[in-house]
């Protein structure tokens, strides 16, 4: 399940219009662009788990209103694309924690692996694997990790695609990576990490929270930026999205406030 393939799948739908794997399959395969019906399969699953395809009871595919404003994105708006399906994958273990969307954690995991990892000269996928395993066990209770150097490669794909970008690849390989801060991220991004850190730690919206370490690092970790910027990309988020967000400083420090929860497809 890679963006390749993903993307291209989104791009086979017209508005209401409904698709049968069948349909998609003969469509990619015609271009040339996938030869294996259970592959396609497979990434039609992925977009169903994202809440980009609806699953009719006819066997039947449509894109969601999320599915159609993520399809404009890709002929429109890369970066804000890039964001965006990072945070639906980062995101969705979180608001839906089924076993079969354990990938959606280990992505997160994995990611926030390469941040910590990120001051390395370069790194390889086996560098990081025994400690993503780890980590996953520890939170999750199940018997096997389905995790492999397979794996990390299929997220780095997924990371590839942000911009400004996070991984470069050492003479165009995937064997090697290096890593670096992006220089900036989305407003939108930063509104939905500061979203998600307010309904993981069940605050309620108009409560007024510090810009401690804590939340400063979850912000890092998801939007994979330098600390140093934060404050300049939460105040560009604020002016970008002042329904939402609201900051203001105190006796106590620096104060965000969400004013409201956010709903992906509302703000793109």
């Amino acid at each position: 399940v890679v963006p390749d393939f993903i993307l291209k799948i989104i791009l086979e739908f017209n508005e209401s219009e409904f698709l049968t794997k069948a349909n998609i399959f003969k469509s990619l395969q015609e271009l040339n662009r996938t030869n294996s019906l259970n592959g396609t399969g497979k990434n039609l699953k992925f977009c169903c788990g994202l809440q980009l395809l609806l699953l009719n009871n006819e066997n039947s595919y449509q894109l969601t209103p999320l599915g159609l404003k993520i399809k404009k994105l890709i002929n429109s708006n890369k970066a804000l694309l890039g964001d965006i399906i990072h945070f639906l994958i980062f995101s969705l273990y979180t608001f839906n924690p089924k076993p079969n969307l354990v990938y959606s954690y280990s992505y997160r995991v994995c990611s926030a692996l390469l941040y910590s990892n990120i001051e390395k000269s370069s790194i390889k996928n086996t560098d990081i694997l025994g400690e993503l395993i780890d980590e996953i066990s520890k939170k999750l209770d199940i018997e096997t990790i389905p995790i492999d150097s397979n794996f990390i490669s299929t997220c780095i794909s997924w990371l590839l695609i942000l911009s400004p970008p996070f991984i470069f690849l050492e003479d165009g390989k995937r064997t090697r990576k290096k890593l670096q801060y992006r220089e900036y991220c989305s407003p939108e991004l930063i509104l939905l990490v500061i979203d998600l850190y307010y309904r993981e730690n069940n605050l309620k919206p108009n409560h007024n929270i510090i810009m401690d370490e804590e939340l400063t690092v979850a912000i890092c970790k998801a939007a994979l930026i330098h600390k140093d910027i934060v404050y300049s990309m939460i105040k560009t988020t604020s002016a970008s999205f002042p329904e939402y967000l609201e900051t203001k400083t105190s006796t106590h420090g620096y104060l965000i406030c969400l004013k409201k929860l956010v709903n992906v497809e509302d703000i793109i």
